[in-house]
């Protein structure tokens, strides 16, 4: 495959995960003024959400993670609170130009955008690692991030909670770890801290998650190569832990 096809395979894969994401969430995209998917009691919260972060980071500058208005007179700390500044950071772009209604939707449909992709670069790019031919792995993948994107959970969490919706942030996530662990470029151990950070300003839930996955990855190699527990483990992964470069 030439360099300008696999560069074109990236815009065509965006495509078509904007439109599977308008039919698997439709009429989303169609009401995206008058209605707000799910409408459920969270739903509100994310929408306020949306309208907090703008007040504390642009009209009236103030610490996000506490609200002097709830609980008042005492306030409340929203530190560990689902307020997903990943996702409702857009709130302080969108709001000026749009009702909050259809700025999470927005937000909301470009969740689904955004995990097909980086669903699907992960995929791709771990069936070339075992062999197969760029076709095959662009077609495959694709049909793999849909499993992924459009399945129960994400669906079902799309009716209520924003913070869990946003799984874009794992794909991407595990995409430059791999990269990372296969290259040992610096851009792709720079690319692994920024996701990191994205899937923490997501939800803490998707940080633990990633972060355990990681460890157990690296005990998985480790143990597959020889002894677990032995006197040279230290030395070993120390030695095959990729450089930067």
């Amino acid at each position: 495959m030439s360099v300008a096809a696999r560069r074109m395979l990236h815009p065509l894969a965006l495509g078509v995960s904007f439109l599977l994401s308008a039919f698997h969430t439709w009429p989303l995209l169609s009401q995206m003024k008058g209605a707000v998917l799910g409408g459920r009691e969270d739903v509100y919260m994310n929408m306020w959400h949306l309208w907090w972060m703008r007040q504390a980071a642009w009209v009236q500058p103030q610490n996000p993670f506490f609200a002097p208005f709830l609980h008042w007179p005492l306030g409340a700390e929203l530190y560990w609170h689902t307020l997903a500044p990943a996702k409702t950071l857009w709130g302080v772009v969108l709001l000026p130009f749009m009702s909050v209604e259809t700025a999470y939707n927005a937000v909301l449909f470009g969740s689904f955008v955004l995990t097909g992709y980086t669903s699907w670069l992960l995929l791709r790019y771990l069936l070339e690692r075992a062999g197969h031919g760029p076709w095959i792995a662009a077609a495959a993948a694709l049909a793999g991030a849909c499993v992924f994107n459009f399945s129960r959970y994400h669906l079902n969490h799309a009716t209520a909670h924003l913070n869990l919706t946003a799984l874009e942030g794992m794909p991407l996530y595990l995409y430059c770890l791999f990269r990372w662990l296969d290259e040992g470029k610096r851009k792709w151990l720079v690319g692994l801290a920024v996701s990191a950070l994205y899937v923490l300003l997501c939800d803490y839930y998707y940080l633990v998650y990633i972060a355990l996955f990681s460890l157990l990855w690296v005990v998985a190699e480790r143990w597959r190569r020889g002894p677990l527990l032995s006197a040279d483990t230290v030395t070993y992964t120390h030695l095959t832990l990729p450089t930067t470069s």
